[in-house]
C-alpha cells in the first residue's frame, strides 16, 4: 500500500474515532444524539466502503461511493451539534479526494451546499423567512457583502472581529455592537460605514443602487431567504445574480498573441491555485486549477468576459481595481504578466491545451516540453528519472547508461544495462517497421524513454508504490508511463520463460500507442502492446501463459464488455484480455495503424475507432470473446 493510500486508511481511521468522541459529547448535552450517531455512523460507513474500493484500485466504484458520502455529509452538516463530528468526516473525504486525483480518477467537484457552521447562536435572533420590503438577502444584499467585503469579512477573514460569512455572523456584529439593526436601515453601523466610504478598505465603493439596497433590507427586518443562515453566504447566491452561466470555451487558432499554456497556465499554477485550486472551499468558492474551473468562475460570477478585457474581474484584481489587489498576501504580478492577461481576454480567452479538465500546471508543463528539442526534454526526463528513482528506492544506487533512444537506469551492473540497451535498440528498429514509420523518422518518441532496470521483483513494487501510489498486481511483468512531459517503463527481473526481446517490446510499443492520444483506454494500450510483444517474440513462454489465461478470465458468466469500461476486470486481468481482443484486431493491421493516425490527427479514440473499424469496441468485443470460448470448448473435447 502506498503512502498516499496508508494516509488515507489512518486518516479514515482516525475519522471514525474523533467523531465517535465529538457525537459521545453531544449526546450528554442533547437529543436526539442516538439520531446524529446513526447519521455519523452511515456516512463512515459509506466512506469506509470508498476507502476498501480504493485499496482494491476500483476507482470508478470509489468515486460513486464517495460522492455520495458527500451528499450525506453535506446534508448531515447542517443538523444541530454536528459541527465536530461532520468537521472531522469532512476531512476524510478531502483525503480520499486527493488520493483518488492522484490516481487519475475524474472526481466530480464536490455538491455545491457548503459545509455548514453550528446552528444559530444563542442569543443570535431568529431569521424571518422571505425578501424584506422586496429587497432578497440572497439575490441583492449578499452578491454585494461577498463582491465588496470578502477581502476582510469572509472566509477566515475577520478584521476588527467582524465576520459576514453567515447571516447569522452578520448579524452577530463585532466585539458587542451590533451591525445591522432590523427597521434602522440609516441607523445601522453597516449602513453607515459603507455610506461614508470608510468600507470597504482598498477601493470598490459602494454603488448608490448598492446602499439603496442594503438600507432598504435593512429597514424592511433585514430577513433572511436563503437555505441555511448558518452556512457562507455564497451559497445561497443564484447563478443568475453571480453573473449568468459558466463562459462557453473557446478553442484558439493559433493565430492569437497571447497563449494560454505559455503565458496564463503558468501564472494560473504558481500564483493562484494556491488559494484557488483543489483545496476546500476554495477563496469566494472561485477555482483556477482548470480551465474548466476558470470558466465556472465563483460566488461573483464568471470572471471573464471574452473580448472585453478591462471589464473583466480577473484583470480588475490583478490590477488591484476591485478590492484586495490578486494574489492575496503576495507580491503583485508582473507589469508583463498583466498586460498578457488582458491580452488573452480581449482576444477572447481562448484555450490551447489539451484537455479543459487538465490542471493547469500540466497544461503549461506540456507546452513546454512540446517546445524542447529531443536532446533538452531527454535531459529533462533523466532527471526526473533520478529524482524518483531516489524516492521509490533510495538506498539503492544506480547507474545509467545512455543509447541513442533509450536511458536506461538501474541497479544491476553496468554489462546488464548494456544488454538491455542492446536489446531495446534492437526492438526499436523493428517496431518503426512495424508501426510504419517514416524512413527520415530516426526516434518513436521524441526524447528518451527512461528503462527503469530493477535488481529485485520487491524493488520494483517500492518503486510503484512509493513513486506511483499504487500497488502492481503480482502478475504484471511490467509497465510503463507516457504524459509527454515524462515517459519512462519499469522493468523488474523477468521471470522463468520470460525474454529481454517480449518485455522492452511491450513497453516500447506502449509507450508509442500511448503517445497518439490522450487518456487512451487501458484494454487498447496495454493490450495492443502485449499484442504486439507478441508478434516480435512468439516462442515467449509468457504468450502461451497469457492464451492460456483468457479462457478461465472469461468463464462464469463474465460480461466481456466488461473489459471496455474501467473496473470492469481486476488491473492484473486487463492486459492479459485486451491481449486477446487486440490481437484480433491487429489481424487487420491497416485499420488498427489507422487507429493511431487518426488519433494523431486529433480524434478522439471512439471516434478513431469507429472510422477505422466502421464498428464500436463493445459489438466486436463480445464476437470476440464468444470466440474464445467456442475455442475453449472444442479443446475441452
Amino acid at each position: 500500500m502506498g503512502r498516499i493510500l496508508r494516509g488515507v486508511m489512518l486518516a479514515f481511521g482516525a475519522g471514525l474515532l474523533l467523531a465517535t468522541v465529538a457525537l459521545d459529547e453531544s449526546a450528554q448535552a442533547q437529543n436526539p444524539a442516538d439520531q446524529l450517531k446513526e447519521r455519523s455512523a452511515a456516512i463512515s460507513k459509506k466512506l469506509g466502503e470508498a476507502s476498501k474500493l480504493l485499496k482494491e484500485n476500483k476507482y470508478e466504484e470509489a468515486t460513486a461511493a464517495l460522492m455520495e458520502a458527500d451528499k450525506m455529509l453535506v446534508d448531515f452538516s447542517s443538523v444541530p451539534n454536528s459541527k465536530n463530528a461532520a468537521s472531522t468526516l469532512d476531512k476524510t473525504v478531502v483525503t480520499l479526494r486527493k488520493s483518488l486525483e492522484t490516481k487519475g480518477a475524474k472526481v466530480p467537484e464536490r455538491p455545491k451546499a457548503e459545509m455548514a457552521a453550528p446552528a444559530t447562536k444563542p442569543g443570535t435572533p431568529a431569521p424571518a423567512a422571505g425578501a424584506a420590503g422586496g429587497v432578497s438577502f440572497t439575490k441583492d444584499v449578499a452578491p454585494i457583502l461577498v463582491g465588496k467585503c470578502n477581502r476582510c469579512h469572509l472566509g477566515n477573514n475577520k478584521k476588527g472581529d467582524f465576520s459576514a460569512q453567515t447571516y447569522n455572523a452578520l448579524m452577530q456584529g463585532a466585539k458587542g455592537v451590533k451591525m445591522v439593526e432590523p427597521g434602522n436601515g440609516k441607523g445601522s453601523r453597516l449602513y453607515e460605514v459603507v455610506e461614508s466610504g470608510d468600507m470597504p478598505r482598498g477601493g470598490g465603493k459602494l454603488t448608490a443602487n448598492e446602499l439603496a439596497s442594503i438600507e432598504k433590507w435593512i429597514t424592511a427586518g433585514a430577513k433572511y431567504d436563503g437555505p441555511n443562515p448558518a452556512g457562507p453566504i455564497g451559497t445561497g447566491i443564484p447563478a443568475a445574480t453571480k453573473g449568468g452561466p459558466p463562459v462557453a470555451l473557446a478553442k484558439a487558432t493559433g493565430n492569437e498573441k497571447v497563449s494560454f499554456a505559455r503565458d496564463i497556465a503558468p501564472v494560473l499554477a504558481a500564483q493562484c491555485s494556491g488559494c484557488h485550486g483543489t483545496r476546500n472551499n476554495p477563496g469566494a468558492n472561485l477555482r483556477v486549477n482548470t480551465m474548466a474551473n476558470f470558466l465556472k468562475g465563483g460566488d461573483s460570477g464568471p470572471i471573464m468576459t471574452p473580448g472585453k478585457g478591462a471589464d473583466s474581474l480577473i484583470v480588475k484584481k490583478i490590477k488591484g481595481m476591485a478590492g484586495a489587489r490578486m494574489p492575496l498576501r503576495a507580491p503583485a504580478l508582473t507589469t508583463d504578466q498583466i498586460e498578457k492577461f488582458e491580452t488573452w481576454v480581449n482576444e477572447g480567452g481562448k484555450f490551447d491545451g489539451m484537455e479543459a479538465e487538465m490542471d493547469v500546471g500540466m497544461v503549461a508543463a506540456i507546452y513546454v516540453a512540446n517546445h524542447m528539442t529531443y536532446e533538452e526534454l531527454a535531459a529533462k526526463r533523466h532527471e526526473t528519472a533520478i529524482k524518483n528513482w531516489d524516492v521509490g528506492n533510495p538506498d539503492e544506487k544506480v547507474e545509467t547508461i545512455e543509447t541513442p533512444n533509450f536511458s536506461i537506469t538501474g541497479n544491476v551492473i553496468k554489462s546488464r544495462l548494456e544488454e538491455y540497451g542492446e536489446v531495446a535498440e534492437k526492438q526499436h528498429a523493428e517496431l518503426l517497421k512495424f508501426f510504419e514509420v517514416p524512413e527520415d523518422q530516426k526516434h518513436l518518441l521524441k526524447g528518451k524513454l527512461t528503462l527503469f532496470v530493477f535488481a529485485k521483483r520487491y524493488e520494483y513494487g517500492e518503486y510503484a508504490q512509493m513513486v506511483e501510489n499504487r500497488k502492481v498486481p503480482s502478475d504484471l511483468r511490467n509497465h510503463w508511463f507516457f504524459n509527454i512531459v515524462d515517459a519512462y517503463a519499469c522493468l523488474p527481473p523477468p521471470e522463468e520463460g520470460d525474454t529481454l526481446e517480449s518485455q522492452l517490446s511491450e513497453v516500447i510499443a506502449g509507450a508509442y500507442i500511448d503517445s497518439a492520444g490522450w487518456d487512451l483506454p487501458d484494454w487498447f494500450s496495454q493490450g495492443a502492446a502485449r499484442a504486439i510483444a507478441a508478434r516480435m517474440d512468439p516462442k515467449c513462454v509468457a504468450v502461451k501463459k497469457w492464451d492460456e489465461r483468457i479462457p478461465g478470465i472469461l468463464s462464469g458468466g463474465a460480461n466481456p464488455e466488461g473489459l471496455l469500461k474501467e473496473g470492469g476486470f481486476a488491473p492484473g486481468e486487463v492486459p492479459v484480455l485486451g491481449y486477446g481482443f487486440t490481437k484480433m484486431l491487429l489481424s487487420k493491421k491497416p485499420q488498427f495503424l489507422a487507429v493511431l493516425k487518426n488519433l494523431k490527427g486529433g480524434s478522439t479514440f471512439d471516434a478513431a475507432f469507429k472510422a477505422a473499424y466502421n464498428s464500436d469496441p463493445g459489438q466486436l468485443v463480445v464476437g470476440w470473446a464468444r470466440g474464445a470460448a467456442t475455442s475453449r470448448t472444442k479443446k475441452g473435447k
